[in-house]
C-alpha cells in the first residue's frame, strides 16, 4: 500500500511537491501511521498503544496524511471489488456459531478500540457512549428490545453487560449537557452506566457493568459498519476492513442517531474536520431476516441521502456465516 498515492478529497498532488515538501509529507504520513498503529515515534518515551499521546491533536498536515492513508485502503479505492475478493473474510470477525445468545454487551460506536472480546453466544449492541446520550427510560426500552430479540425471557436467560471507554466523545457531551466538569468525563461515564445497570437490574434484567475499555490513536475511520445481524460482528479488525465505526441496534431511531454521530465525529476537529468530504456506510445484511434487512437499509439510505456536509456512499454486503 502506498502512503502517498493521491485519492479523492481536498489534498495536494504529490507530483507538485518539491524534494523538501515531499520529505515532510513522508514524515507526516509515517507519524500519522505510527500514531494509529502504536509504533514508537522519535522523542516518545513509550508506544502510543500505552496512551502516551492519545490526547494530542494532529496538525492539519498530519490529518491530511492520515486521510490519504485511509483512502488508499483497497476497500475505499473500490469497495465492490474488495468485497468480491475479500468479503468472505468479514465472517472472521463474527460469531458464526449456532450457540444460543447468552450475553448482550453494549459498547460505543467508537472506531479506536484496541480489542473487543469474542465468544460463542455473545452479541454486541453498538451505540454512542453505550447508550449514555439517550434518556434513561428510552435507553432501558432499547436495551430490553434488544434482549427480547435474542430470546431473553422467552427461551433462555440473557445477561446484559455495559462497558464505558476512555476518551469517549459521547461521555464528554453528556457531561457538558448536564453541567458537569468535562475533565471528569471518564469517571462520569463509568458512574452513569453503573447507575443505569443497577436500575435495569432492579427492574428484573440480569444486568451488570463490565469494564472501562481502552482506545488507541486517532479517529481515523472514514466509514461506519451497520451490523444488520444485530451483534454477530465482534471485531472488525479481524476482517481486513479499514478502521471503522460500528453501529448495531434493532431500533430505527437509535440506528439513525448512531450513524449521524459517527459522521459528526469524523467531521469534528478531533478527526478530519472539513478535510473529509466523503464517508462510506457498509451495511451488513442478514439474509435470514428479510424484514429486518429492509428496515435497516431504509434507515441507512435515508441517513445517507439527507446528510448535508458529506457525500455518503452506501455499500451493502450479505452475511453468510
Amino acid at each position: 500500500m502506498s502512503l502517498l498515492s493521491p485519492s479523492s478529497g481536498p489534498q495536494k498532488s504529490i507530483a507538485s511537491l518539491d524534494r523538501r515538501q515531499f520529505g515532510g509529507h513522508v514524515l507526516r504520513a509515517c507519524a500519522a501511521f505510527a500514531g494509529t498503529y502504536g509504533l514508537l515515534l522519535p522523542g516518545c518515551k513509550r508506544p502510543h498503544e500505552q496512551g502516551a499521546h492519545s490526547t494530542h491533536e494532529l496538525t492539519e498536515d498530519e490529518k491530511l496524511a492520515q486521510l490519504q492513508l485511509q483512502q488508499q485502503h483497497p476497500f475505499h479505492r473500490n469497495a465492490t471489488q474488495w468485497l468480491r475478493k475479500e468479503g468472505g473474510g468479514i465472517v472472521q470477525g463474527c460469531d458464526t456459531s449456532a450457540a444460543p445468545v447468552t450475553i448482550v454487551e453494549e459498547v460505543c460506536v467508537e472506531d479506536r478500540f484496541k480489542k473487543l472480546r469474542s465468544m460463542p453466544g455473545l452479541r454486541y449492541r453498538r451505540t454512542p457512549g453505550a447508550g449514555i446520550l439517550s434518556p434513561r427510560e428510552k435507553d432501558y426500552r432499547f436495551v430490553k428490545q434488544t434482549l427480547a430479540l435474542h430470546g431473553a425471557d422467552r427461551t433462555h436467560p440473557v445477561t446484559f453487560i455495559a462497558d464505558s471507554h476512555k476518551e469517549c466523545g459521547a461521555a464528554l457531551k453528556f457531561a457538558k449537557d448536564h453541567g458537569l466538569d468535562p475533565g471528569d468525563a471518564d469517571a462520569i461515564a463509568q458512574r452513569e452506566l453503573q447507575e443505569r445497570v443497577k436500575e435495569l437490574h432492579d427492574s428484573g434484567v440480569d444486568a451488570r457493568y463490565g469494564e472501562h475499555l481502552s482506545v488507541d490513536g486517532f479517529h481515523a475511520g472514514i466509514m461506519a459498519i451497520v451490523d444488520g445481524t444485530y451483534g454477530r460482528l465482534h471485531d472488525y479488525r479481524k476482517t481486513g476492513l479499514p478502521q471503522s465505526y460500528v453501529v448495531s441496534t434493532p431500533d430505527d431511531e437509535e440506528l439513525a442517531d448512531g450513524l449521524g454521530i459517527c459522521m459528526d465525529v469524523a467531521r469534528s476537529h478531533h478527526a478530519y474536520g472539513d478535510l473529509l468530504e466523503a464517508f462510506t456506510i457498509l451495511a451488513i445484511q442478514d439474509p435470514k431476516n428479510r424484514d429486518a434487512t429492509k428496515q435497516v437499509m431504509n434507515v441507512v439510505e435515508r441517513v445517507a441521502s439527507t446528510r448535508k456536509n458529506l457525500r455518503v456512499a452506501v455499500v451493502p454486503w450479505i452475511y453468510r456465516g
